[in-house]
């Protein structure tokens, strides 16, 4: 709902708005080769482990571009952890270097990761996680794109109510 409601947002047609479908749900397809030991690990990753999480960006960009149906998004799971600031990986891209629907799915799965939680860090509220995303705007996330992912969450809290 909530990729479907930001890319009405930013007028995105039919083609794009399927990218922005399938990145959301294979961004993290290169996962599928890392070590279940690091995967799952209940504690901090020390650099080395850390090093290898990294390799999914990489790994998911090969196994797209070598699948007909999925190659058109290939380049943006390869740059779906590029920061805004460019501090991120794996190439160090900033701004609109780094395509859209990176830097949406970047704001929508650090989002989801962090209401939802994962085995080495616990979930937070939402309002927590709003402030978090507010506070990176313009360093990790597109400031913009953050405007319009809390408009989205504005309005899916208030069909809610």
């Amino acid at each position: 709902i909530i990729c479907q409601k930001l890319g009405h947002k930013l007028n995105m047609n039919s083609v794009q708005l399927d990218e922005l479908y399938l990145i959301a749900k294979l961004h993290d397809i290169g996962k599928i080769a890392l070590p279940d030991n690091i995967l799952y690990k209940y504690t901090d990753l020390d650099s080395q482990e850390f090093e290898v999480i990294k390799t999914h960006t990489q790994i998911g960009y090969r196994i797209a571009s070598e699948s007909p149906d999925f190659r058109h998004i290939a380049y943006a799971i390869l740059c779906h952890h590029e920061n805004y600031d460019g501090s991120g990986y794996p190439h160090g891209l900033s701004g609109d270097a780094i395509p859209i629907l990176s830097r949406l799915i970047r704001i929508i799965d650090s989002y989801d990761v962090m209401v939802a939680g994962r085995p080495y860090k616990l979930a937070i509220s939402k309002q927590e996680a709003i402030s978090e995303l507010k506070a990176c705007a313009g360093k990790q996330y597109d400031p913009n794109l953050v405007k319009l992912f809390l408009e989205v969450i504005d309005e899916i809290q208030e069909q809610d109510v």
